[in-house]
């Protein structure tokens, strides 16, 4: 939105440019455009930081997953005798299953959606 605000007064002062020129305003027509992308990079920096830490509590989380997984496949392997076969099988039968249930999410809205229409 604030990109789209200064994009707009663009496209108004280049649509008006001999008016713009006619009448001097092109140093507060500047500084008006300025004024908007300095409101648009602090929009920017906040979206970013916002991403970011969205992006490290992920991958903490699914790393973290990994990480815990391998512990107890070690723990399974030394106390209760499971094969590391058994256990990398189990492991990553688990991971595909997840991969693809998280890929089948986003389609549930349009089934729902289909049957809210029939």
């Amino acid at each position: 939105k604030a990109y789209a605000q200064a994009g707009g007064i663009a496209e108004e002062v280049l649509m008006l440019i001999r008016t713009v020129v006619a009448f001097g305003g092109e140093d507060k027509e500047t500084t008006r455009y300025q004024v908007e992308l300095e409101n648009a990079r602090k929009v920017g920096n906040k979206k970013s930081l916002l991403s970011g830490l969205v992006m490290f509590v992920t991958f903490f989380i699914i790393f973290g997953a990994y990480a815990l997984a391998f512990w107890y496949a070690g723990v399974l392997i030394r106390e209760h005798g499971a094969s590391g076969g058994d256990v990398m099988t189990t492991f990553f039968a688990v991971l595909i299953g997840a991969f693809a249930l998280g890929y089948a999410a986003p389609n549930v809205e349009a089934v729902n959606v289909a049957r809210g229409s029939a």
